[in-house]
C-alpha cells in the first residue's frame, strides 16, 4: 500500500512513517481497550467485525487517497487488527485439544503465511496495470469472501 501510495500520489517518506505509527498505535490502544470485550463478544463476531472494519478502512482509501482519509483508515485498520489476532487465537484454542494445541497455532500460522506470499507480488502486477484501486478492490473482494465463510464454517 505504501508504495502505491508513494507511486501514485506522491506520499512522502515522513507521510508513510506517520501512516505506519496511526496504524500501530491503533493497534496498541485497541488491544488494550478491547481484551475483555472480546470474549464476552466472541470470536465469531470479532473475526467478522473485524473484517467488516478492514473494508471500510480499505473502502475509505479508494474513496479518497487523501492524507487525512487515509489516515484515518489506517486508525480502523488497526482497530481490526486488534480485533482479529486474539479472537484468531481464541477460535483454535477453544476448537483443539490442549495437547494439540502449540502444533495447530503453527500449522495454521505458517498456512496463512504461505497463502499469503504471492500476494504482494499479483499486487503489484494489478498496481502496473491497472492503478491502485484495483489491487485494494481485490482485496475488499477475498474480505468479503472470507467474511461468508467465516459466518459459514465458524461455531461460536
Amino acid at each position: 500500500m505504501s508504495g502505491m501510495l508513494s507511486s501514485e500520489y506522491d506520499y512522502t517518506p515522513q507521510m508513510l512513517a506517520w501512516m505506519s505509527t496511526v496504524l500501530m498505535s491503533s493497534i496498541f490502544v485497541s488491544q488494550i481497550l478491547l481484551r475483555s470485550k472480546i470474549d464476552k463478544i466472541g470470536y465469531l463476531n470479532c473475526l467478522a467485525l473485524s473484517q467488516i472494519l478492514a473494508i471500510i478502512s480499505l473502502g475509505a482509501i479508494v474513496y479518497s487517497k487523501q492524507y487525512e482519509i487515509v489516515l484515518i483508515s489506517q486508525v480502523i485498520f488497526g482497530l481490526a487488527a486488534a480485533l482479529w489476532g486474539p479472537s484468531e487465537s481464541a477460535w483454535i484454542a477453544n476448537n483443539v485439544n490442549s495437547d494439540e494445541r502449540a502444533r495447530a497455532l503453527s500449522s495454521y500460522s505458517s498456512l496463512r503465511t504461505l497463502a499469503s506470499v504471492p500476494a504482494p507480488f499479483i499486487g503489484g502486477i494489478l498496481f502496473d496495470v491497472y492503478g491502485s484501486n484495483i489491487p485494494i478492490l481485490t482485496t475488499i473482494a477475498l474480505i468479503i469472501i472470507d467474511i461468508g465463510l467465516i459466518l459459514t464454517l465458524i461455531k461460536d
